[in-house]
């Protein structure tokens, strides 16, 4: 009977050894497969991420070449003008060397910078000259020696912008001869006329800046 026991209690303790080792290797499988889907999950999206930055390292080397040829091409552009300037102005001292009359014909400037108003608007000091004359009402035999003026600043440069001159306000009141000798007007390097402001309205108005005039 004891022997019989016996192999009855190895039986039971062999059987729970057994399911205790059944559910270990079951763990170790599950964390091993939890393991491989991890690492086929990651370098899944390892490759995913290096198919987007393969992606974009084409975008960005074909954007560079892109703008390399542009590039290239704004040189030539810019070197093939500057040829072109340079046998222009060779073409044009050889012709003015062998006729001299020529140059009066061509608009060619000898200084460098924007050209005056004067120049692209010859007839300018001759209108405001003419526009102050109608204003003045003086005789002609003494228009000659007096210096004109006119009523308001607006009202000369509205005749003048009827006439088809373009220039601004500022620049407008820099073509007349300014309040005192010593003002800044006096010292900008503008060709004025022989016509003035009338006293009244130069008292009426405020001191005007010309550091933002574009147009003098």
């Amino acid at each position: 009977m004891e022997n019989s026991t016996d192999l009855r209690s190895q039986q039971v303790i062999d059987s729970n050894d057994n399911s205790i080792d059944l559910k270990m290797n079951m763990m170790k499988r599950q964390q091993l497969m939890s393991k491989a889907k991890k690492a086929t999950e990651s370098l899944r999206r390892k490759r995913q991420m290096s198919s987007e930055i393969q992606k974009e390292l084409d975008k960005t080397r074909q954007e560079i070449e892109k703008e390399r040829n542009s590039l290239k091409r704004k040189q030539q552009i810019a070197e093939a003008q500057n040829k072109y300037r340079q046998n222009k102005q060779q073409k044009l001292r050889c012709l003015f060397e062998e006729i001299p009359e020529a140059k009066s014909f061509c608009s060619q400037r000898s200084t460098v910078g924007r050209p005056p108003i004067e120049d692209d608007q010859p007839l300018l000091h001759k209108t405001i000259l003419e526009i102050a004359l109608f204003e003045s009402g003086a005789d002609e035999r003494r228009r000659t020696n007096l210096v004109r003026s006119v009523k308001t600043l607006s009202d000369l440069h509205k005749e003048l912008k009827k006439e088809g001159f373009n220039l601004s306000r500022s620049a407008t009141y820099l073509r007349l001869l300014p309040r005192r000798s010593s003002s800044i007007e006096e010292k900008r390097h503008v060709r004025t006329v022989p016509v003035k402001l009338s006293i009244k309205y130069l008292e009426s108005i405020p001191k005007i800046s010309f550091s933002a005039c574009n147009n003098s």
